[in-house]
């Protein structure tokens, strides 16, 4: 069971590995319990992933039908449900039939030369007018300037993958969270622009499971324990970690943002989307969406001018999701960039200029740890406009004539 929840789960964030028969067996646990408790489809989609994974067409095709029945309208990932047979076929393509019109795609793609970077992490330095990129491949941290591919790390052979990256204006640093698996190591590492240590922790796997994502509010930093189901708050360049959410509230959360006018921070899980207010003792409350447009799987997740934007590429179709608050937790559902050939695991990315510019193909499903060995492309960032008739700008000098397209 733990290969098939692992296979169905691996699109949760970066590297979601499961430490025990017991812990896959209360995963598929807490899904069918999510769908019977509060009707989740998000869970019905993970559980028809699941069983096809296990080779059980008949209860794959249970929760398929289930899903056709309800209206679901997230789209469906083939990449979700390889060689499917007739019967499964079919119901994907009504499944795919269902879904949500999208309102609007990206613009200024930006095409890094790179092909086995496996980017999952990306930040921006305007000042500087450079990129920087975090790689699940060899600790490799890239700086991408107009003139200038380089590495902000190169002779750091311990440093594992890279899985978040925040700037951080307040003190003109970058901070990373990186995993080293062979340590069982999550670390959280505050770098200067020129890619110097300013401050660097590890925390070993009794006590994290595996950081994932991260943002910043005044002086804290919040990160998201995509394994270990947790969210922690730190001080910087403190190590003390204080857990915000009690034990069965989270699964697997990934993508998290913070609301500095609001002292609030957003968490998304497998499941779905939650808000934490800090100032209410930090009492977790879900955010509510329709039924049919879960927003559950979100990577990258980002809070801007009062709506949200995450990249969902876990839940259905690879996409980005908007969401405008229609009360202070519920949210209405928009997405984008359904129809673009380019997404390939989509993962994370910052918003700059009024456009929200993301990772649009990781190649991620073709890493040595995936499933299934693929062809690797080279990583695209698109940039799509949050403002009706804007244009985003390149952000970096386009003067290498392969940088754009």
């Amino acid at each position: 069971m733990r290969k098939w929840i692992n296979k169905v789960l691996r699109g949760l964030s970066a590297s979601i590995l499961l430490a025990s028969q017991a812990d896959a067996q209360s995963v598929e646990e807490r899904l069918l319990s999510e769908y019977q408790q509060q009707n989740h489809l998000s869970s019905a989609y993970y559980l028809a992933r699941l069983n096809h994974a296990r080779g059980d067409e008949a209860q794959a095709l249970r929760w398929l039908k289930l899903l056709v029945g309800e209206n679901w309208q997230a789209g469906i990932n083939p990449a979700d449900f390889p060689n499917p047979s007739p019967a499964v076929l079919d119901n994907l393509g009504r499944l795919r039939k269902l879904m949500k019109e999208s309102v609007g795609s990206s613009q200024n793609h930006i095409v890094i030369p790179v092909a086995d970077l496996y980017p999952e992490s990306l930040a921006y330095l305007e000042e500087q007018r450079a990129l920087v990129i975090g790689s699940l491949k060899d600790g490799r941290l890239l700086n991408l300037s107009a003139t200038t591919l380089s590495d902000l790390n190169l002779e750091r052979a311990d440093w594992g993958i890279s899985l978040g990256i925040k700037y951080d204006r307040q003190e003109n640093l970058l901070w990373v969270v990186h995993h080293q698996a062979q340590q069982g190591m999550s670390m959280l590492t505050a770098l200067t622009t020129e890619g110097t240590v300013r401050w660097q922790h590890s925390w070993p796997a009794v006590q994290v499971g595996q950081f994932n994502d991260l943002c910043l509010l005044d002086h804290s930093v919040f990160l998201t324990d995509s394994t270990g189901h947790q969210v922690f708050k730190m001080d910087k360049f403190k190590p003390d970690l204080v857990a915000l959410v009690k034990p069965g509230e989270l699964l697997a959360p990934n993508g998290i943002a913070c609301d500095q006018a609001r002292q609030r921070i957003f968490i998304a899980d497998a499941i779905g989307l939650y808000q934490l207010t800090l100032n209410t003792n930090h009492r977790i409350a879900a955010v509510t969406a329709p039924k049919q447009t879960p927003v559950g799987g979100i990577d990258g997740l980002y809070y801007w001018q009062g709506e949200l934007i995450g990249v969902q590429n876990s839940l259905g179709s690879n996409k980005v999701v908007v969401l405008n608050f229609i009360t202070q937790k519920a949210v209405e559902v928009q997405y984008y960039d359904t129809e673009d050939p380019d997404l390939r695991v989509p993962t994370t990315g910052f918003i700059a200029h009024q456009c929200f510019y993301y990772i649009q193909n990781s190649s991620m499903d073709a890493t040595p740890v995936a499933q299934e060995q693929k062809a690797v492309n080279e990583p695209i960032i698109a940039a799509l406009p949050l403002v009706r008739d804007h244009v985003c700008p390149s952000l970096i000098d386009p003067g290498l004539a392969w940088m754009t397209r």
